[in-house]
């Protein structure tokens, strides 16, 4: 996994640990929620890029991790 994506994935797993004691259906909430937090910062990372160009290069990191993600999990299913 390139450096994003690990802390990407390491942040999702920490923010589903908690609900692990939960059940599994808990967890997958917290991820997808914290999925969700993510999209939204490179949402608003994209407002002020245009505004602040030298954030590009952070929004640039934050895209191609979510994009990973996808793509992995994408593989993962497919086998």
């Amino acid at each position: 996994m390139p450096g994003g994506t690990a802390r990407l994935a390491a942040a999702l797993l920490l923010a589903a640990a908690p609900c692990f004691a939960a059940g599994p259906d808990k967890a997958l909430s917290r991820v997808l929620e914290a999925i969700e937090e993510e999209v939204e910062a490179v949402l608003v990372l994209f407002d002020r890029v245009d505004r602040e160009p030298h954030l590009f290069a952070d929004l640039q990191r934050r895209l191609d991790a979510l994009e990973a993600l996808m793509r992995e999990t994408r593989e993962r299913r497919a086998t």
